[in-house]
């Protein structure tokens, strides 16, 4: 059995957000890239290699912008997102990086959410030959 394909970190995972409090599902849904994914590596990269240049120019990386810094590498997770007929502070919120900047910096909890199901390679893996549950695609 070849085992080379069993992940697929190009798969996007459809999450649907949950209530913090109560884990109601709230009807938003994100398109989630593995944070192992191509695109999420290509920030990475880019990011390390401006840190690297900044330590060799013996500059220190400020708290503000190392939080930026993580705030765009998840970020780079979500592919996509449909809010329904839910809004964030009043408006529906166009999908751009800069707002979902702005919402995973603002809401801890979804910044979780986010992380949590990219990290989990389980949702970006094909079900097994024994008949294990199939991921969400």
């Amino acid at each position: 059995m070849d085992i080379s394909n069993i992940v697929n970190t190009e798969l996007l995972f459809k999450l649907e957000l949950r209530h913090p409090a109560t884990d109601e599902p709230l009807g938003i849904v994100f398109q989630l890239r593995s944070a192992a994914s191509r695109e999420a590596k290509a920030v990475q990269r880019k990011q390390n290699d401006a840190n690297i240049e900044r330590l060799q120019k013996r500059k220190m990386l400020k708290g503000a912008a190392a939080e930026r810094q993580q705030l765009e590498r998840v970020a780079s997770y979500v592919a996509a997102w449909d809010w329904g007929d839910k809004t964030w502070h009043g408006e529906v919120p166009e999908y751009t990086t800069e707002n979902v900047i702005k919402v995973l910096g603002e809401a801890d909890w979804i910044y979780g959410q986010v992380v949590e199901a990219a990290e989990d390679v389980a949702n970006f893996s094909k079900p097994s030959e024994t008949g294990s549950p199939t991921p969400s695609e």
